[in-house]
């Protein structure tokens, strides 16, 4: 399951809602994949490229507090080049046979 987003509330709160936002998901891939299937695997995406092109792409050390807020939860957390969900569901297709699934994006 990859979850992207930009995940920029880094407050423990927020960062508790993020989790129980991506365990909801996996939770829902698991009923429609059945007990037979290993439990779905869960990473936050963020990416490493502006949002936009007209705005400069986040900071280091933005990126690095974001990434920490989500580790303290618990979660496992990807970063990327580039923005676009395909670009990081096809890396993830190289190193899984799983499938891969994407909730909405995660504010």
């Amino acid at each position: 399951m990859l979850a992207p987003g930009t995940f920029s509330h880094v407050d423990a709160a927020h960062a508790q809602v993020h989790a129980r936002l991506l365990a909801s998901a996996i939770q829902e891939l698991r009923k429609e994949q059945g007990e037979t299937e290993a439990a779905p695997a869960g990473f936050f995406c963020l990416t490493a490229d502006s949002l936009t092109p007209n705005e400069p792409a986040p900071e280091i050390p933005d990126l690095l507090h974001r990434i920490d807020a989500l580790l303290v939860v618990g979660g496992d957390v990807l970063l990327f080049r580039q923005r676009e969900l395909y670009h990081m569901t096809a890396l993830v297709n190289r190193y899984t046979k799983a499938p891969c699934a994407s909730p909405r994006v995660f504010p």
